[in-house]
């Protein structure tokens, strides 16, 4: 609980405004579904646009996080990330951006971009730690075709 306040209460410092928990999202198109923790309305450094950042609490142990001379590496489009839970979650989030984004469209709100998302690590001892989505992954994941990667 320490470690969760202590993450939000840094968005808030950042002057993120936090639009909604456990969004149930969806897309009969893409074909699938997803439920982010936190989704935030966030400016730009410039302060010219605003975005949506995606937030995702993990209660994982450490280990998982990490690499180790076990550890491989993706299959194309995500060769470049390590196949253990960090990896994963690096993809899970772009995914839920995706849905997102898909379920505004023909609003007024479909020209709104995902500027990112982070996994947050919440530790036993009352700390956090943070993981941004490499904005390549964001990037391939926004714009693939997945239904390419979904099995019927």
């Amino acid at each position: 609980i320490d470690a969760g306040k202590k993450f939000l209460d840094l968005m808030i410092e950042r002057n993120a405004v936090l639009l909604d928990t456990e969004s149930i999202l969806g897309d009969p198109e893409l074909g699938y579904t997803g439920q982010p923790d936190k989704l935030w309305l966030m400016m730009n450094k410039d302060k010219s646009n605003f975005g949506f950042v995606i937030t995702d609490w993990k209660t994982n142990k450490k280990k998982n996080f990490e690499e180790n001379q076990f550890t491989k590496r993706m299959k194309f489009p995500f060769n470049d990330l390590p196949n253990n839970a960090l990896g994963h979650y690096f993809i899970q989030l772009p995914l839920y951006g995706k849905l997102i984004l898909k379920m505004l469209e023909g609003t007024k709100y479909e020209k709104i971009r995902i500027f990112g998302g982070i996994v947050v690590l919440l530790k036993d001892d009352g700390d956090y730690e943070e993981f941004r989505i490499p904005k390549q992954t964001l990037n391939t994941v926004l714009e693939m075709d997945i239904s390419k990667f979904l099995k019927k």
